[in-house]
């Protein structure tokens, strides 16, 4: 059996361009190679999308404070989930539709999911609820953008650390300290 190769030494050996053979079994299949495309290049780098939803997050910001000054607090914060629901509820439509996939059921879905991310959004429900309360209280819209976004950026790499193994670096924590330093002398009188 000379020039061929057990189970363990095929694993991830590359066939052809567009294939590979599986490590296990020997079978072959076809890896799915998009189009390079300005979209394609973009979509892979997470970057973009976290500086497009600190784009949302902006106007988000900007717009509940307006609207808190004419709408209750409650009121602001029902509208407001409200419409990301609509959204999301799009979203969702649009994505499953483009991949040909059931609405329910399609792509990853398994319970713990679908719970932590009803825990999620009641998390956000009640950032936004406090949010707007924040506003009618008087905050300025950068000022609670900063207080809140510091404060959530340093418990989000704390958790992180803690429960999820990701790794703090030291620039980090320096980071972390400047942050809260700073959000101190922000709200100190």
């Amino acid at each position: 059996m000379t020039g061929q190769t057990g189970p363990r030494e095929r694993q991830g050996k590359q066939v052809g361009k567009n294939e590979r053979e599986d490590g296990l079994s020997g079978m072959t299949h076809r890896i799915r190679h998009d189009t390079i495309s300005g979209m394609n290049i973009a979509l892979h780098f997470w970057w973009i999308f976290a500086l497009l939803s600190g784009l949302g997050l902006a106007g988000r910001n900007v717009l509940m404070k307006t609207a808190t000054g004419k709408i209750d607090p409650a009121l602001a914060a029902m509208v407001l989930s409200v419409s990301m629901a609509v959204v999301s509820v799009g979203f969702l439509i649009w994505q499953r539709l483009s991949k040909s996939e059931p609405l329910i059921g399609g792509g990853q879905a398994d319970m713990a999911g679908i719970a932590i991310a009803l825990i999620a959004g009641v998390s956000l429900a009640a950032a936004n609820i406090f949010l707007v309360y924040s506003y009618k209280e008087g905050g300025g819209a950068g000022v609670v953008a900063i207080l809140q976004n510091g404060f959530s950026i340093s418990l989000t790499l704390l958790v992180g650390a803690l429960f999820l193994s990701e790794i703090i670096k030291p620039q980090q924590m320096v980071g972390i300290a400047l942050a809260m330093a700073g959000i101190f002398l922000i709200v100190k009188k």
